[in-house]
């Protein structure tokens, strides 16, 4: 990673401001992102920052072609507005600020984002459910490895254990009728959980997260 103080681009129109001092030339959405970008090089690469331990300290480092605000910005975008509260969230918790790890992300989903990344141990080498599936161990998804430590299987197990039919969620929820699905979200809504409607209806847990949520099976009322 490249110093992490301030690397202008004078063809910049935002970068000149912010060497000006004239932040207040920038729409209010634009001065947020300058300010989670010289937050971000700060904690990953002073160590002086009082976070840079969570950070820089171990490892973690923001890539070279964000020393300048205008690529930042180019790759990652203004957030989806100011009237909820946005921050620059990394997909893999383990991972670098870098384009392809990083998304605009409200506390919420920040919060989903934490439960992908318990640590999982295997033969004295410690990773997150993505770092298992970057590696080429798990051949599975990580929200799958995730959901299924969540529903009590040994998170070893849940690494490496395949897709029990091997040919993926739309011949899990081809053994649905019509009938199953409006009971199952009838039975959601009564407070059973995920798991226990999966366990009960013979699906993956993923299935029945995305019925519940009508992202399929959508044409049943």
């Amino acid at each position: 990673m490249g110093g992490w103080r301030h690397s202008m681009d004078k063809n910049d129109p935002d970068d000149r401001a912010f060497r000006r001092g004239s932040l207040g030339s920038m729409s209010p959405v634009r001065r947020k992102v300058r300010r989670v970008w010289s937050a971000i090089r700060g904690r990953c690469g002073n160590p002086k920052n009082r976070a840079f331990h969570y950070y820089g300290g171990r490892g973690i480092s923001v890539c070279d072609r964000w020393n300048k605000f205008s690529k930042f910005l180019e790759d990652v975008g203004d957030p989806p507005g100011l009237g909820r509260r946005w921050s620059l969230d990394r997909i893999d918790n383990d991972g670098n600020y870098e384009p392809g790890n990083v998304r605009w992300a409200t506390q919420t989903e920040q919060n989903d984002n934490r439960r992908m990344c318990i640590r999982i141990e295997i033969d004295g080498v410690c990773r997150t459910a993505h770092g298992w599936v970057r590696a080429g161990i798990a051949k599975v998804r990580a929200c799958t490895i995730t959901e299924r430590i969540y529903d009590g299987m040994d998170p070893v197990a849940a690494v490496l254990t395949q897709n029990r039919t091997g040919i993926g969620e739309a011949q899990h929820s081809s053994k649905l009728t019509t009938e199953k699905i409006r009971e199952l979200r009838g039975l959601h809504q009564t407070g059973e959980s995920k798991g226990a409607l999966a366990r009960r209806y013979g699906v993956a847990r993923s299935t029945v997260r995305r019925i519940v949520n009508r992202e399929i099976w959508k044409q049943v009322a």
